[in-house]
C-alpha cells in the first residue's frame, strides 16, 4: 500500500483496488490476479460505481485522504468503517461483500439490517457468474461454490497447494517468504 495516493493521480479503479485490499485483507496483487483475465477489478468497480455513485466517490476520496497520512491497513480500514452510521461505511461494507461473495448488497439495506436484523430483508443481486465463482469466501475457506469446480474428480483427497497465508498475500508456495 502506498501512502501517495494523491487525488487525481491514479485511475479510480486503481484507487478502488488499493482500498479493496485494505477492506478485504487480501493483497491487491492477489485480489483479482496480476493479469485479471476475468476483468473482475473493472467489473466490481463498475458495479459499485453504478449502484453507489457519489457515495463511492466519497469513500474513495476518504480512502485517499487517510492513505496519505498512514500506510497501516488496520488504521485505514478502521477509519473507513467509521463512524458506524455513515453512508460511506455501508458502501465500504458493500465493497467487502462484493469481493467475498460476488454479490452487490445495497448500502441502504445493509443500514436497515444493522438497525433491525430481524425485520430488514437484504436487497442484493449476483454481479456475474465469474464474480460469484471467484468470490474470496471460497478461496479463504479453501473450497468451491456448490456445483462448480476447475478440478478433476477426487481433488479433495490432496492437501491444498498453498496455505491460506500464501493465498491472501500472493506469495508463491514454497518460496519461504
Amino acid at each position: 500500500m502506498s501512502a501517495d495516493l494523491d487525488a487525481g493521480s491514479f485511475p479510480p479503479v486503481d484507487v478502488f483496488m488499493a482500498m479493496s485490499a485494505v477492506l478485504t485483507g487480501v493483497d491487491s496483487g492477489a485480489l483479482a490476479g496480476p493479469l485479471d483475465p476475468l476483468g473482475l477489478a473493472a467489473l466490481l468497480y463498475a458495479t459499485a460505481q453504478q449502484n453507489a455513485g457519489s457515495d463511492l466517490t466519497a469513500l474513495l476520496a476518504k480512502f485517499q485522504t487517510i492513505a496519505a497520512t498512514t500506510t497501516d491497513p488496520v488504521a485505514i480500514g478502521t477509519q473507513l468503517l467509521a463512524p458506524p452510521d455513515a453512508e460511506t461505511t455501508y458502501v465500504a461494507r458493500s465493497v467487502i461483500l462484493e469481493w467475498y461473495l460476488g454479490h452487490w448488497y445495497t448500502p441502504a439495506s445493509l443500514r436497515a439490517y444493522a438497525k433491525d436484523p430481524n425485520n430488514a430483508p437484504l436487497d442484493f443481486f449476483i454481479i456475474s457468474d465469474d464474480a460469484y465463482t471467484n468470490g474470496w469466501a471460497w478461496t479463504i475457506a479453501q473450497t468451491k461454490p456448490m456445483g462448480y469446480s476447475n478440478y478433476s474428480y477426487g481433488y479433495w483427497s490432496s492437501n491444498p497447494e498453498q496455505t491460506l497465508e500464501e493465498l491472501i498475500t500472493d506469495t508463491p508456495a514454497g518460496s519461504g517468504l
